[in-house]
């Protein structure tokens, strides 16, 4: 031990003697072999992509997030202001529903979560593992697609409470839970925390019961349970 630190210039003269040691030398490869990757992910990005695919099943009822109501559910939304008639005994209007928020559909008419609303709900939940924003773009995310389970659609509900107080009250369409959702996405396993597909089931087993819901207007809705879980090499 030095019983004070030697001059810059003395510690330049003494580097050679210093690494010579074996442990020095191992220590001086790892350092040389962890700048040389760290070179290679900056030099390459993000890469080491696989394909995964998820099937989820929904533990809580989630609840639609587009404000515009799309043309394909007229009928139902015929339906609903006549069951909501037989209720209250009195002439009804969709607007007795307030503004409501609706499922996406695609042209098909299938039920679906778009690419934007499930990069949103990564964003919010990879934040628990350490995967900020500018990892989340990229990943390349596909439309989810809901499957209904026969389950019928209604109205949910709720008041907005602001400081204690209420200001008014929330619809959205909305279906039970036990709903299945499959999505898939492309990963990058290089570039990220994420080292591998077994560590990714591990962070999206955790995220989805324990994260943010399924849900993009409220976020008392949407929890779901991880059930189906494959990571595939990219093919072109």
């Amino acid at each position: 031990m030095f019983k004070k630190c030697p001059e810059m210039a003395h510690l330049k003269d003494m580097l050679p003697t210093l690494t010579k040691s074996k442990e020095a030398k191992e220590f001086l490869k790892m350092l040389e072999e962890q700048t040389s990757e760290t070179k290679k992910v900056r030099e390459l990005g993000y890469r080491d992509y696989k394909l995964v695919k998820i099937k989820l099943e929904t533990i809580e009822s989630i609840v639609g997030g587009n404000l515009n109501r799309p043309s394909s559910i007229a009928k139902e939304i015929e339906a609903k202001v006549k069951e909501l008639e037989s209720k209250t005994k009195k002439k009804s209007t969709e607007e007795d529903f307030g503004q409501v928020a609706y499922f996406n559909r695609n042209p098909q008419g299938e039920l679906i979560y778009s690419s934007n609303q499930v990069r949103q709900y990564f964003l919010k939940n990879l934040r628990i593992a350490g995967i900020g924003e500018t990892a989340v773009n990229q990943i390349y995310f596909n439309n989810a697609q809901i499957q209904t389970n026969g389950h019928k659609f209604y109205i949910e509900q709720w008041p907005v409470i602001v400081g204690g107080m209420g200001r008014g009250i929330k619809s959205a369409e909305s279906l039970p839970a036990g709903l299945t959702i499959e999505l898939s996405f492309s990963y990058p396993f290089i570039g990220t925390k994420i080292k591998s597909p077994g560590q990714l089931r591990k962070v999206l087993d955790f995220i989805t019961t324990n994260g943010r819901g399924f849900s993009s207007y409220s976020k008392k809705f949407g929890k779901c349970k991880l059930v189906e879980f494959k990571a595939e090499e990219l093919k072109f």
